[in-house]
């Protein structure tokens, strides 16, 4: 029987129901409802091609690639503070 917080075979801490905990769940639902956001603003300024599209468009690149690190760093503080 697995105990509350106990670390699997893939390092991940989980809960009483086998799900990654609370603060987890909710930082990577921030992440992509960042990134859902950011993906739709320069879909719509590509739409109607304003003077921003281009700068939108790196901004996305950008954020695909930080946003997730982002979470992945904050993942492994709160592992070294536990």
């Amino acid at each position: 029987m697995m105990q509350m917080n106990e670390k699997t075979k893939e390092g991940n801490v989980k809960g009483k129901e086998g799900r990654p905990s609370k603060p987890k769940r909710v930082a990577a639902l921030v992440c992509v409802f960042l990134l859902l956001g950011l993906y739709l603003v320069t879909l719509v300024s590509a739409i109607f091609s304003t003077p921003a599209t281009a700068g939108l468009f790196r901004a996305s690149l950008a954020m695909t690639i930080f946003l997730p690190l982002l979470l992945y760093g904050y993942q492994l503080i709160c592992r070294v503070f536990r």
